[in-house]
């Protein structure tokens, strides 16, 4: 059985582009240990995996060389590991493959990290049109010395096939607690006709009360149905997007773990900066940017104005409709 540590990266958007690669190397090695670390205060979203991993979060107050080793030496489980790979890329972490005596230690070069990688890749920042997914990739492929141009990951397939009918999923929200969009929502959502939607609130996966938004959208005279739906864990919030025919949300993390989970997204936001592509998913989120009075739709391939809150859920009935 090989064993590896991942130095898990920085941001959301980075830790869900990893799944490709821990993907992968379950695939190549169904019985590997594959144990991750993660800075603490950072989200656990490799629990939204479909095969389990350990996390392991360094403190803060470890967060320096001499404490990276302290936490590596008393790290039993894990220590003296096959394959370490750094997708953190700094100083610090690649001596966390050396602390853990790791056999092998792949990374990209940035500064003097390079002394403690035993296998490296020169680290190209201003190569901007390759994802964040396809550099993790490159990196093992690199190390296997084989190319997975064309791979997908494949998760809950089988699952997918079990469910209802697809006409009849529900549409599924999720909106941190402080809901910036009340008026546009009120509007979007109302303009749908016959459509089934569930709505959360939350924060970090802790459900607080709905309140007063739920409470207008119900008073409305309206063909849809709104429910609330309570999320208490990952694993509820889980099997929600994977029941659900879409999910509309404003929360970058949500809607990568969409992408993830092979449900389409709308992310809502008020910038209307790209959107992170997946190319190992089967989907990548699109962004619905509300600015300065007009809408934008930011989408794989192309950015699209719409004219309207009607022209807007008009473009989100015939996504459905070809989806479904």
């Amino acid at each position: 059985m090989e064993t590896f540590l991942i130095k898990g990266p920085s941001t959301d958007q980075e830790v869900v582009s990893s799944f490709p690669l821990i993907h992968l190397i379950k695939e190549r090695n169904p019985d590997a240990k594959i144990s991750i670390v993660l800075d603490e205060g950072q989200n656990n979203l490799y629990n939204f995996l479909s095969f389990k991993v350990d996390v392991f979060f360094l403190p803060e107050s470890k967060s320096n060389l001499i404490g990276v080793h302290h936490f590596a030496v008393n790290l039993l489980e894990v220590f003296n590991v096959d394959i370490f790979i750094d997708l953190e890329n700094s100083l610090k972490s690649s001596f966390l493959g050396f602390s853990f005596k790791a056999k092998h230690k792949l990374g990209y070069k940035k500064g003097m990290n390079s002394i403690f990688l035993s296998h490296k890749l020169e680290s190209d920042d201003k190569k901007s049109n390759e994802n964040d997914d396809e550099k993790f990739l490159k990196l093992f492929s690199s190390y296997v010395n084989k190319d997975y141009l064309d791979y997908k990951v494949k998760t809950f397939l089988e699952y997918k096939s079990k469910l209802d009918e697809k006409k009849n999923r529900e549409i599924l929200v999720v909106l941190s607690n402080t809901v910036d969009y009340k008026n546009e929502l009120l509007k979007l959502f109302l303009e749908f006709e016959k459509k089934n939607f569930s709505i959360s609130l939350i924060n970090k996966v802790n459900l607080i009360d709905s309140g007063d938004f739920l409470k207008e959208l119900k008073a409305q005279n309206s063909s849809n149905s709104f429910m609330p739906k309570n999320f208490l864990t990952f694993a509820e919030l889980q099997v929600g997007i994977i029941e659900s025919a879409i999910v509309i949300t404003d929360i970058e993390w949500v809607s990568f773990i969409s992408a993830y989970l092979g449900r389409d997204s709308f992310l809502l936001s008020r910038s209307n900066k790209d959107m992170p592509k997946f190319r190992y998913f089967e989907s990548s989120p699109m962004r619905i940017s509300f600015e300065s009075g007009s809408i934008i739709l930011n989408m794989e391939k192309e950015n699209q104005k719409v004219s309207d809150i009607k022209g807007l859920v008009d473009f989100i009935h015939k996504f459905l409709d070809l989806k479904l």
